[in-house]
């Protein structure tokens, strides 16, 4: 329900001031304006006909709600006349370029996992052990790790609680209650869990020290996790055993091959759309841009600087504005021996 009283917003014009003898003037009718009535009018119900409510029905109606905000990762209080449903979008996973049998294999994996298909549940032969779900998603930057966990968290239509970095959980005074915290949270939700950049608990270990001890109360935590977590990291290789076989399922992600770059360029074409139209690229010109060897990272952000451009210029996206907008990272790329990268574009 809304509240059975009016809020004042920050946008709301008082007609309040202090004069020059420091006497506070108050404008009482502004907090009762017509706007304020229909805020009172609207309500929020479930379950019940707001027009059969009597006063005395209102007065129960408690204006906020207590929820977790996965956005910031802390709990709060919420105002019940903002909250609205999620609309949830299964495009990201559709595009999502891993090949199809890895992604079937995560989709089911998941899908039983969070109790989402009826199943004869797998437990270990310890009690409450083992019921969740480990995924390692390793290779290079840019090709698309945390995008996986968020497409399918989209399309399971959960939550999704990104822990990030996990640096940060290194000598944590309070890391035990902490982790505990991440993973009570995450299975009260039912949401999928992200540790992204998991280095720091995936590299061997050495004797004694506070990255071990955090590695130790980790890896103990996620024995009786029951939800299903992704960890990612950019390291290939150099993982601790302990951790590995802790692990029910690893993706590794290989640099795009010249059809999943041409699938990459033509999703990402598709949203570069100005005021004056919709790209304006040849076959050739597509040709060329899928020799590039970029990453999917590095085709979005040449494609968000190609928009920039056309849409200052008032024109639409062409070959010429990726050119320049690949010109402006020449440099960038020329610091990490990178060049070669570009150089077919100018061919």
């Amino acid at each position: 329900m809304n509240p059975n009283y009016t809020r004042p917003r920050i946008n709301q014009r008082n007609g309040s001031y202090v004069d020059n003898d420091g006497i506070a003037h108050v404008n009482v009718s502004a907090f009762f304006d017509n706007q304020d009535q229909r805020m009172r009018d609207q309500v929020k119900s479930n379950g019940m006909n707001p027009s059969e409510m009597k006063d005395v029905d209102f007065l129960i109606c408690c204006p906020t709600v207590l929820g977790f905000c996965f956005n910031e990762n802390i709990w709060m209080e919420f105002a019940v006349a903002d909250l609205d449903q999620v609309e949830w979008s299964s495009v990201p996973f559709e595009n999502l370029k891993i090949p199809s049998q890895q992604r079937d294999t995560l989709l089911a994996l998941a899908m039983t996992r969070l109790g989402l298909v009826p199943s004869v549940p797998f437990d270990d032969f310890v009690t409450g052990k083992g019921r969740g779900l480990n995924v390692l998603l390793y290779g290079r930057p840019g090709l698309g790790k945390t995008f996986t966990a968020e497409a399918l968290a989209e399309h399971l239509q959960r939550p999704l609680y990104k822990v990030l970095p996990a640096g940060e959980l290194i000598g944590d005074r309070c890391l035990e209650d902490h982790v505990s915290n991440i993973f009570k949270t995450a299975s009260h939700f039912n949401a999928i869990l992200l540790v992204d950049e998991a280095d720091v608990f995936l590299h061997g270990r050495s004797v004694g020290g506070v990255h071990n001890h955090s590695v130790t109360v980790f890896l103990r935590k996620l024995e009786y996790f029951e939800g299903v977590l992704f960890l990612t990291t950019n390291r290939v290789d150099e993982f601790d055993d302990a951790i590995l076989s802790r692990i029910h399922y690893k993706l590794k992600y290989e640099a795009l091959g010249r059809e999943f770059r041409r699938d990459v360029w033509r999703s990402f074409l598709s949203k570069l759309c100005t005021h004056q139209g919709s790209p304006q690229l040849s076959s050739d010109e597509l040709h060329k841009l899928e020799g590039l060897d970029l990453s999917a990272r590095e085709i979005r952000n040449l494609a968000m600087i190609a928009h920039a451009l056309a849409t200052v210029g008032k024109d639409r996206v062409s070959y010429t504005h990726l050119e320049q907008a690949a010109e402006s990272n020449e440099e960038f790329a020329r610091a990490f021996n990178r060049t070669e990268r570009l150089e077919t574009m100018y061919n």
